[in-house]
């Protein structure tokens, strides 16, 4: 039978292989340590700790080549002594590297943050100044902005957008005389996903002189959890349809009443 000999290390048979209990373990711990210092070497960038692999290697290598057990036990005990000398005589660094990068991720996650909620409140303005251009030429209009209820059966029954919202596209859509301006519109987030979509009208008593587009915006608001602002065309008035109830607002509290509505959970 046919063997191939590493001193000291393995004993390989073609037809079956046996490692030797207790150099097979030290040499799968040997790689995985050579493996994290030099991941830690690129992180510090120390060549210092490049010349320290460079003799562990020589030494371990030479162990082999001249079958001398002394060098290759030389080898493995200057690995044991230097792994933690050199992890401890750089630890300063390590900690300083990992502690930058903790702040470094936390600061980009912070200015992520204060973007999002920056391009958040200057979309719920964009929607405030669009109800009361809307409002001040007197243009009827329901806008209906989703939350978790997904309106699909509702919005099969409009005209498909799919835009972004946006002041001009909103006022031209409601423009008495265009196609698209009876009915209503759902938006999802910052896209308008339809117009001309219709809704159920509400069987509820309403006190006061309303019109079909109140009744609609009441309606939508007792079967789903969305957010329904309505301009009356007669008016001008701004109501929020929600919950199965009409709030009137005006310019001065509009954003506070509408977050408060789209925000509850």
């Amino acid at each position: 039978m046919t063997y191939l000999k590493l001193p000291h290390l393995i004993s390989v048979d073609i037809n079956n292989f046996s490692f030797n209990d207790f150099w097979l373990p030290l040499i799968m711990i040997t790689i995985v340590v050579i493996g994290i210092l030099i991941i830690f070497s690129l992180v510090i960038k120390k060549s210092l700790l490049y010349i320290y692999y460079a003799i562990f290697y020589a030494l371990f290598l030479v162990g082999l080549l001249l079958d001398d057990a002394t060098t290759e036990n030389l080898a493995i005990v200057f690995l044991g002594i230097g792994v933690p000398l050199f992890v401890t005589m750089n630890i300063a660094s390590f900690r300083v590297y990992f502690t930058s990068s903790l702040k470094a991720s936390k600061r980009t996650k912070k200015r992520a943050s204060f973007i999002d909620k920056k391009d958040q409140e200057a979309f719920y303005q964009l929607v405030s100044d669009t109800v009361f251009a809307l409002a001040k030429t007197k243009t009827g209009a329901i806008l209906t902005f989703l939350k978790r209820t997904p309106l699909s059966d509702v919005l099969r029954s409009g005209t498909t957008i799919n835009a972004p919202f946006s002041e001009e596209l909103v006022l031209t859509i409601f423009h008495e005389g265009t196609r698209l301006h009876d009915g209503a519109m759902i938006i999802n987030g910052k896209t308008i996903l339809a117009a001309s979509v219709y809704f159920t009208l509400t069987n509820s008593p309403m006190s006061g002189k309303f019109g079909s587009r109140h009744r609609a915006a009441l309606g939508i608001s007792e079967v789903s959890d969305a957010v329904t602002v309505v301009i009356s065309e007669e008016t001008g008035r701004v109501s929020i349809a929600v919950n199965g109830e009409l709030i009137g607002v005006n310019q001065t509290n509009f954003l506070s009443m509408f977050l408060r509505y789209l925000e509850d959970e």
